[in-house]
């Protein structure tokens, strides 16, 4: 839609409107939220109903491998795929995808952007089928989960494209789970929370132990003393040419 649709669709609902008003916004100390990770319990995956399939993708075929063996055991039926192409069968979506491209030792801008795009045209092939699916990505120390850990901004290139697919192709429920290393028990860890439930987006596991990420709101202390801004300063705004930017320059100009 145009701008102007907007503004038309806005003047059509002067409750809503009015609604929002009289509400009133909270004071400025309860305006802000901090990410946080908090320890949860393990979730127990169950195996996909008949004729469901859990579809690997990615460069790390030592994990697959041992992901694919472990699911069979099990009863799952597994494809393993080096490529995001042709994974829609007769147009319909596998229950579960777990993209592996982001769990390789690799740590280099290079191999993140290949993560990215991989990532990206995976969701392409999703979003031209039918059917509720999973799509798990697992990284490797992309997340700073407890103090001392060494990450890799890199593995969090695919994160953005992530959150994004979650919310442009319906029936696609997304997830990322966090290891520290692959090892037996990370493994047998991570083939658990794959085909568990999604109910946190965001799993890490250190040391036998299953974080989950959340925003949690931190109410600040009233701030006391002068503002700290210099008489007669000069400041620079830079972007934020909308409704924001103008805010800002008005208070500045105010102090």
């Amino acid at each position: 839609r145009a701008a102007t649709d907007y503004a038309v669709l806005l003047a059509q609902t002067p409750t809503t409107a009015k609604k929002i008003e009289s509400s009133g916004a909270p004071e400025i100390t309860r305006w802000f939220h901090v990410p946080v990770w908090r320890e949860a319990v393990r979730r127990r995956g169950r195996a996909p109903g008949a004729g469901s399939r859990v579809a690997i993708v990615g460069e790390n075929e030592n994990l697959g491998a041992r992901l694919a063996e472990r699911w069979r055991r099990a009863g799952v039926a597994v494809i393993q795929a080096k490529a995001a192409d042709d994974l829609a069968t007769e147009g319909r979506r596998p229950s579960h995808v777990v993209y592996l491209g982001a769990a390789t030792p690799d740590d280099t801008l290079a191999a993140g952007e290949r993560a990215f795009f991989e990532l990206t045209q995976l969701a392409r092939g999703l979003a031209g089928a039918s059917g509720d699916c999973v799509l798990n990505l697992v990284s490797m120390q992309a997340c700073a989960v407890t103090s001392g850990e060494v990450v890799h901004p890199t593995k969090a290139l695919p994160v953005g494209a992530l959150r994004v697919i979650a919310q442009e192709c319906p029936g696609v429920a997304c997830r990322q789970v966090d290891l520290a290393r692959i090892d037996d028990a990370s493994i047998d860890e991570l083939a658990d929370e794959l085909l568990s439930p999604v109910r946190d987006p965001l799993v890490a596991w250190r040391d036998g132990k299953r974080w989950v990420h959340e925003i949690r709101a931190e109410e600040l202390d009233p701030a006391e003393g002068p503002a700290g801004l210099r008489e007669r300063g000069v400041y620079l705004i830079t972007g934020g040419f909308g409704s924001m930017g103008l805010a800002c320059a008005r208070e500045l100009a105010r102090a």
